[in-house]
């Protein structure tokens, strides 16, 4: 157990770089990056939420409401804070983003629908309704997911699979016939 910052504010939402050298976080609504040892904080850009990295480490993917109309929109920028670009424009927030491991698309919720889209915001795919927490499968075949598709909101959601089309729908957990 290693302490890596030490700041009167909460750091929080870590993603490690590809290459296992930097950690991205959030410290008030500004994304930082610092190196596992704790030495070389960097500010990468403020007014900007829930880092993470494109596979290459190049990037990094985030949400903020930079047009300050009180919705989180999708952003890209380079490692290093410069080249901000935004990817979707929305009356909706976003949320729960993840990279697929090439990195020529990212999975996000927005409104409680999953979406993948291009980098450059180009080509918006909705994947599936009532679905969040995308997670990429290593080989970029499939997408993990939660989603409570059967209404009952008892046991709360279950583990699915999904192509990043939206079409190959795999239900993995069951919460309504779990036991004890």
């Amino acid at each position: 157990f290693k302490q890596v910052t030490n700041d009167s504010d909460a750091d929080t939402r870590p993603a490690w770089s590809p290459d296992g050298s930097r950690i991205a976080f959030e410290r008030n609504s500004t994304i930082y990056t610092i190196k596992p040892d704790g030495s070389n904080l960097t500010m990468v850009l403020e007014n900007a939420k829930d880092p993470a990295w494109k596979p290459d480490g190049s990037k990094i993917a985030f949400r903020a409401d930079r047009d300050n109309d009180n919705i989180d929109d999708l952003f890209t920028v380079n490692a290093d804070g410069s080249g901000v670009n935004q990817v979707t424009d929305s009356d909706s927030q976003v949320k729960t983003v993840a990279w697929s491991p090439n990195g020529s698309r990212i999975a996000f919720e927005r409104g409680g629908t999953m979406y993948t889209i291009k980098p450059d915001g180009s080509d918006l795919t909705k994947v599936l309704e009532n679905a969040e927490n995308p997670t990429w499968k290593p080989d970029g075949s499939v997408i993990g997911i939660t989603a409570d598709l059967d209404g009952d909101e008892t046991f709360g959601p279950d583990l699915y699979t999904i192509t990043p089309n939206g079409s190959n729908l795999t239900q993995v957990t069951d919460t309504d016939k779990r036991e004890g």
